[in-house]
């Protein structure tokens, strides 16, 4: 019996099988999860006619006699995908067959090596890896090919060669050719619909998968349960290919080993009989029906449709360049991912620790990845023009002047700039692009920032580094294989509104345009009471399209619409999938700093797309790119009310701290809040540690005994109860940290901001809590105080910024005529 090698046999891991295939550009690297598919399509004429109907479509073979050469061994999936890696790393594509054979397995064996060997459980020690091959196609001068015998048609002795070589212990491929060379040809027919039925199934599976990056497990669940139809249908379109599962391997089997001349594709008969049990654990023999069984049946699907370019399988956890492993899921390296012994495959496995309760991602896992057929900018570019006048399409929206003004240079960014940018070469504009997204306006609108020609470049070199600065991209700089799954530059607009400006109906206007010419748009935000919120908004402006809401146990989870609310977390699970990506509150937790959401909402927008970042405070690199003409933005530097924000005051009082070491209010505290109560205000009033807000809340009520006074914060279980009741009036004062610093409007309330001066609240928090304040039309004066023994920094750029934008608010005529300047302003 032969020794196992390459990971062979142990455990139940998903297995991959690496081949080259000789093609019009020379020899091409490619790893299969299902082998006997991917014989069937290079070298089968009538299979592959069936298929796509115009031979291979995508590439173009060599000669009449394909030549392809298969590693036989069943390598661990990352191994596999790892091997076709390196061979596009390093390896020249004109070589004889001989030379491709010792090169691949040269990149089977460093690949094995890089992931340490395969390692058993029992002794921890590697394995030697043993590999061996089999050869289809015609003898070239130089190469290994294998030829049939005499008086033996070439179709049929592919069948043979197949059927004593190469398949799988569930799939027994028949040849449609050899089938025809058979007096009378009956199977042919039959082979045919088979065949046309396994591809109805493949396309469907790459439509519902389409834009998506997903594991095994939730392939399994999407397309049977939420949008591929349901599982039986996969199950029957692969029925005829897996050959009746365990009775079609050993039909096969015995053919194959009594010579008998069937015509049948499979690898039940290898160098030994242990491979017929089957080791992986979306394959092997399972009973019908169940989960496993089902699994069998879209291997089949999954495979071809892979070969048709409607999905892209990888593994989850790859190895990328410098020998480093990433995941390919989340983006996380070095100390993100573990080694451990592995339950599924049995070796040392590496996964991913960061994105591990959305499932677990390692170097036996499959993910798979959904591709755009046909990108927005390689549409026909009449439908841009067909499009209303951007004039007509904002009116629709009732926007205030400030809104429409940076709506529309938004609109003009992703209708144009942006779509110069990406489908010129390398990010380029070329001159024909430079005359499209020509900025249109006169030189005193030049500070929105669309644009100029000759910054265009430089703003979409500096996107690019800064996605490479946050994201650790896979192989990044060397693997023409593992680049082509990596997130793309895509051009950015920053929309740098403030609080309570109406960034929402903002976009409506940029949605609305991405769906007119045929795209799908996303909004995503950090926050699950924000998505919630914003559901009914979106459903309303858009009643005719399909909407999707995603958050933690979302009912919609597998569902697909034209318009997408998602928390940032569910964008792991899209690839490419949106021609506008909207982040709205890119600044706030956990958006803000964390690269794997960075680098899950740069793979969730399309090569064709745009990105469109919504925020008050925007962090302080994006603003130094702003104001140096790197990155596109517009500012909204009034409220929809066009009154102007309000600025805050500082108040000096001693900290929190020492003043709940007292029993009494400080006097100046104590006159401000009796102030704002007196005019029948709200009062948010915030502190950086959730330990003070109980104390202090007691301490106000024993002060304002006649008012109802709470406090909440992130772990209060009844906060939610809580906000309402304050929305509600039922509570007057309001004791909390930062969680409330966004998305609680309160018609007529003022801010008390206490320990002003502390490290937890920077300038953005100060701005985003200050902008409580004035939202309403009805009391657009709200009350702000910094509150603190000292004014620091944060203060001091905090209220400058608000001053600013109501300077610009001034400049350019947004305020309301009757408005007279506030001399804090």
């Amino acid at each position: 019996m032969a020794k196992k090698g390459c990971g062979e046999g142990a455990g139940r891991g998903m297995k991959g099988y690496v081949y080259v295939v000789l093609t019009k550009e020379g020899w091409r690297a490619r790893f299969s999860i299902e082998p006997g598919i991917d014989l069937s399509y290079w070298l089968d004429e009538h299979f592959r006619a069936t298929i796509d109907g115009e031979g291979t479509g995508r590439i173009r073979l060599e000669g009449s006699a394909p030549q392809l050469l298969l590693c036989k061994n069943a390598l661990p999936l990352g191994a596999a995908y790892r091997a076709v890696e390196l061979w596009e790393e390093k390896t020249a594509r004109q070589v004889s067959a001989e030379d491709a054979q010792h090169r691949l397995a040269a990149c089977v064996e460093a690949a094995e090596l890089e992931s340490g060997g395969a390692r058993t459980a029992r002794s921890g020690s590697r394995t030697a890896p043993q590999l061996r091959w089999v050869t289809f196609g015609a003898r070239q001068s130089g190469g290994g090919g294998a030829s049939p015998p005499a008086g033996q048609s070439a179709a049929a002795w592919r069948g043979n060669a197949a059927a004593g070589e190469c398949g799988s212990p569930r799939v027994s491929l028949r040849s449609a050719a050899a089938q025809a060379e058979r007096p009378g040809g009956s199977g042919t027919v039959a082979a045919s619909a088979e065949a046309a039925a396994l591809a109805a199934a493949a396309r469907s599976a790459g439509a519902a998968l389409r834009g998506r990056a997903l594991l095994r497990g939730e392939v399994q669940a999407l397309l049977t349960a939420g949008g591929g139809g349901a599982a039986g249908a996969f199950t029957a379109a692969s029925a005829p290919w897996a050959g009746g599962l365990a009775a079609g391997a050993t039909t096969a089997a015995s053919n194959t080993r009594a010579g008998s001349k069937g015509n049948v594709w499979t690898r039940a008969t290898w160098a030994d009989g242990n491979e017929v049990a089957g080791t992986d654990t979306m394959g092997g023999i399972a009973p019908e029906g169940t989960e496993e069984a089902i699994g069998v049946a879209l291997r089949a699907p999954l495979q071809l449709a892979a070969l048709l370019g409607l999905l892209r399988l990888r593994s989850a956890v790859a190895v990328g360049a410098g020998r480093r492993r990433q995941c390919l899921r989340c983006g996380s390296g070095g100390s993100q991912l573990r080694r451990a012994l592995c339950a599924s495959c049995g070796r040392m496995c590496a996964y991913c620790e960061a994105c591990i309760t959305m499932g677990r991602s390692r170097e036996c896992e499959l993910l798979v990845l959904g591709v755009q057929v046909r990108p927005l900018h390689e549409q026909p570019q009449t439908a841009a023009c067909r499009l209303p006048a951007a004039a007509e399409r904002l009116r629709r929206w009732q926007l205030s002047p400030a809104q429409s003004d940076a709506a529309g240079q938004a609109l003009h960014f992703i209708e144009h700039d942006a779509s110069a940018l990406t489908s010129s070469n390398s990010w380029k504009l070329s001159r024909s692009h430079s005359r499209s997204a020509a900025v249109q306006g006169t030189a005193a609108q030049s500070e929105t920032c669309l644009p100029r020609l000759k910054l265009m470049t430089q703003a979409a070199e500096w996107a690019q580094n800064a996605v490479r600065r946050w994201l650790p991209l896979p192989g990044a700089g060397s693997s023409r294989y593992t680049n082509a799954d990596q997130p793309r530059f895509s051009p950015q607009f920053l929309l740098w509104a403030v609080t309570g400006a109406g960034k929402t109906e903002m976009v409506f206007p940029l949605i609305e345009s991405v769906l007119l010419r045929g795209g799908r748009a996303l909004l995503a935000t950090p926050r699950r009471d924000v998505v919630l919120e914003l559901d009914p908004r979106i459903r309303k402006a858009f009643p005719h399209e399909t909407v999707v809401t995603l958050y933690g146990g979302s009912e919609q989870r597998w569902e697909s619409g034209s318009i997408t609310l998602a928390t940032t977390h569910q964008l792991f699970r899209f690839y490419q999938a949106f021609e506008l990506v909207i982040i709205d509150e890119l600044d706030a937790y956990p958006y803000h700093g964390d690269p794997m959401l960075h680098y899950a909402a740069a793979k969730a927008c399309s090569t064709a797309g745009a990105t469109l970042l919504l925020s008050a405070t925007p962090p302080a690199e994006l603003q130094r790119a702003a104001r140096r003409g790197r990155l596109p933005y517009a500012r909204v530097p009034v409220r929809f009310h066009r009154h102007p924000l309000p600025v805050p005051q500082t108040l000096r009082m001693p900290s929190v701290r020492d003043v709940l070491r007292g029993t009494a209010l400080p006097r100046t505290l104590a006159a401000a809040l009796a102030c704002s109560v007196d005019r029948d205000a709200q009062l948010f009033v915030f502190v950086q540690q959730i330990r003070h807000v109980q104390p202090l809340v007691n301490l106000l009520q024993s002060v304002f005994a006649h008012l109802t006074i709470d406090g909440t914060f992130s772990s209060d279980p009844q906060r939610a109860e809580k906000v309402q009741r304050f929305r509600k009036r039922e509570i007057r004062i309001l004791v909390t940290t930062t969680i409330l610093e966004r998305g609680v409007t309160i018609p007529r309330s003022d801010i008390f901001i206490l320990d002003a001066d502390g490290r937890l609240f920077d300038e953005a928090s100060l701005v985003q809590m200050a902008g409580r304040a004035g939202r309403s039309a009805d009391d657009p004066h709200g009350r702000v105080f910094f509150c603190s023994p000292s004014r620091n920094r944060a203060q001091l750029a905090a209220i400058r910024q608000i001053r600013t934008m109501n300077r610009i608010a001034r400049r350019r005529g947004y305020l309301l005529p009757q408005i007279s300047p506030d001399p804090r302003s």
